[in-house]
């Protein structure tokens, strides 16, 4: 239903209760699906952070058996040398996989939030602002899976890779 308004003489179009429910169905969902982008970048966050603490821990009970028996530890190096080998290839892909991850649904996050036209609200020095959200550059939402290679990936995988050349190092040394 369209009215007119007296003051601006402009038209008001009036919407529904149907409209206006639909309306809040939508926002309710966009917003439950920001906050569910959210969650998932905190926890494949702390994902990226945990995985090389597992992994070493995991090496970490290995030479403690490699140190505490070592008769038994060379009489089976090259299962050893094998379970070490898988450990640093599974940490390498892993961490590849958690960030790759991370990576998309931060790219998501951005694309929803130029929806949400987050970059343009206007706000008084006075208020609390929980975020401070960019606008992107030339509408380009894609951040790329290289930003955090040299900062994450390539550190956590030669963390890895040295550990384990420890690891068998320690087990033939023995």
């Amino acid at each position: 239903m369209k009215t007119r308004n007296v003051k601006t003489r402009s038209i008001v179009s009036e919407k529904t209760p149907d409209e206006e429910k639909t309306e809040d169905n939508h926002r309710e969902f966009l917003i439950a699906l920001y906050s569910s982008t959210q969650s998932e970048i905190t926890r494949y966050r702390d994902r990226e952070w945990a995985t090389p603490g597992i992994f070493v821990t995991a090496l970490g009970a290995i030479v403690g058996f490699i140190i505490s028996s070592e008769q038994e530890a060379r009489n089976l190096w090259f299962a050893f040398d094998a379970i070490l080998i898988l450990l640093a290839l599974g940490n390498a892909f892993y961490t590849i996989y958690v960030h790759n991850r991370l990576t998309q649904q931060r790219n998501v996050r951005a694309r929803l939030e130029y929806l949400f036209e987050l970059h343009e609200i206007k706000v008084n020095k006075n208020d609390l602002v929980p975020f401070k959200v960019e606008p992107p550059q030339d509408n380009n939402f894609y951040s790329g899976w290289f930003n955090g290679f040299w900062s994450h990936i390539l550190p956590f995988i030669l963390l890895g890779i040295g550990l384990c050349c420890f690891g068998i190092w320690l087990l033939h040394r023995c």
